[in-house]
């Protein structure tokens, strides 16, 4: 060891160990520098030792102080086991669906290279050809698999628009050619449920009003449904036979959580393996027809710098479990049949990787071609059968 280096490492250690605020990881290292000198002069070992020893205490007397006067953190308290009805589920075949059809998503990145950053147009692929995928107009207002919308009209009449009041929303029934009133307020999102109730997050005008999640009937009555205290709705997916999931957070920097909820009302609580902070928009998430609910970024963020914002997991709800958890890959689209999840990775600003993940656990990967644009799936159509 040099006079120099010598010199250096008691300096760092007596520096080290006489604040109380270093970490056990910050000891390691020091630890780690000294094994990999060489072992010619052995006598400063045991002072570093010393050193170290005084320098945890002093972090382990820190931490119990702070305890006294602050009380330590409160875990989430543990959930009981759940005894509800369960979803169905089927296991999917070893065979990949095949890769036609049309498939919605958006197109565009998290930062675009423009002022607001923003990205995450309507667009449509077609399978059979993989092109440009096809521009969508932004829909005007939110539109239901059924054919039913959520419009809005601003209140306060003529008055200037930053003097108007909130939005009020009204349910558009084209096939009933009716248009009924939900009140003011501020809808986030709904999905159409199979018996034909609608499922919508929802916020009061109230100032610091909470999110909310209702049931709106046909006639746009709506109920509230109580989530876990805290929890926090941000999107919804259909299920089968009633069912449907919720997505959303305790806390925007804790993991994403789902809730399940039956027919019958009963709910069942799962914490997933992302975090909400990792996603550079909006997180979708669908509920394939074999029962499989997928989770994924609606769009990549900077896909040049890595690709920590994109992901995919995949739940068994009836199991309770994560069946599949996939970095470097976005996507939401289930294959209309729901054997097969169709996925991108990002290559570039401009391409796109396609593949179909299929099999036992999703664990088989086909690669479907190169997209020349920046586009995320989220809904897959089969192909219109030819005219008899």
């Amino acid at each position: 060891m040099t006079d120099d280096l010598e010199a250096g490492l008691r300096e760092e250690l007596a520096a080290r160990a006489a604040a109380t605020t270093t970490s056990p990881d910050a000891l390691a290292h020091i630890v780690e520098r000294t094994r990999a000198m060489p072992r010619r002069a052995t006598w400063w070992r045991p002072v570093l030792a010393v050193l170290a020893a005084i320098a945890v205490l002093a972090v382990a007397v820190t931490l119990a102080t702070r305890d006294q006067e602050h009380g330590p953190a409160s875990p989430e308290p543990e959930q009981p086991p759940y005894t509800g009805p369960l979803p169905p589920v089927e296991p999917l075949p070893d065979r990949a669906p095949d890769p036609t059809g049309s498939v919605s998503g958006l197109a565009g990145t998290g930062c675009e290279g423009n002022a607001d950053c923003g990205g995450g147009r309507p667009a449509r692929l077609d399978l059979s050809r993989l092109g440009l995928p096809e521009e969508l107009p932004f829909p005007d207002g939110i539109e239901l698999d059924d054919g039913r919308r959520f419009e809005s009209t601003p209140t306060g009449g003529t008055a200037p628009w930053g003097e108007r009041g909130m939005p009020e929303w009204w349910l558009v029934d084209p096939a009933n050619d009716s248009r009924l009133s939900l009140g003011p307020g501020f809808l986030e999102t709904a999905t159409a449920l199979p018996d034909g109730r609608i499922a919508a997050i929802w916020r009061e005008i109230a100032e610091e009003a909470e999110i909310e999640l209702r049931i709106v009937d046909a006639q746009a009555r709506s109920t509230r449904i109580d989530l876990p205290a805290g929890f926090d709705p941000n999107e919804i997916a259909a299920g089968p036979d009633g069912w449907y999931a919720v997505l959303g957070t305790v806390d925007p920097c804790c993991p994403l959580q789902l809730v399940l909820v039956a027919p019958d009302g009963a709910q069942r609580r799962m914490v997933l393996d992302r975090d909400s902070q990792t996603a550079w928009g909006s997180v979708r998430i669908s509920w394939g027809a074999a029962g499989l609910i997928a989770v994924s970024p609606s769009i990549p963020d900077h896909p040049d710098e890595g690709d920590a914002g994109s992901w995919v997991t995949v739940v068994d709800p009836a199991a309770g479990e994560i069946v599949a958890s996939i970095d470097g890959w976005l996507g939401s689209a289930w294959s209309p049949d729901g054997t097969g999840l169709l996925v991108v990775q990002p290559t570039g600003p401009e391409t796109s990787r396609l593949a179909l993940l299929w099999g036992p656990g999703l664990a088989e990967r086909t690669d479907v071609g190169t997209v020349p644009a920046a586009f995320t799936p989220d809904g897959w159509t089969a192909p219109t059968p030819p005219p008899p």
